[in-house]
């Protein structure tokens, strides 16, 4: 893989948890160590745990997740401001697929 692609995916993966995040969160309501394997299992890339946690602050203080308590485990599920974002992403994201 050439150095232009690489610095493509980093910034289109690391740069951007939140989006892989939200993603995921829409499907089902997960705890931070899942999130992790579940970027992992389908995107092909694992955020470092403190990244992770500062995604989900991050996420969480904009109101795009919320978090509650489950069996001594913090589970975050994605609200309505998420799901928006999302929507947004993908848009964005399709639309400059179709320009390139």
């Amino acid at each position: 893989m050439g150095k232009p692609l690489n610095r493509l995916e980093k910034h289109t993966q690391i740069n951007n948890i939140w989006i892989y995040v939200l993603s995921l969160l829409k499907k089902r309501d997960l705890h931070a160590y899942t999130l992790n394997q579940e970027i992992k299992n389908k995107f092909g890339f694992k955020p470092s745990r403190i990244m992770m946690y500062l995604i989900l602050y991050k996420l969480e203080e904009e109101n795009m997740i919320e978090s509650y308590l489950k069996e001594r485990r913090k589970y975050y599920k994605i609200t309505k401001k998420g799901e928006e974002e999302i929507k947004k992403a993908k848009l964005y994201l399709t639309n400059l697929s179709k320009k390139i």
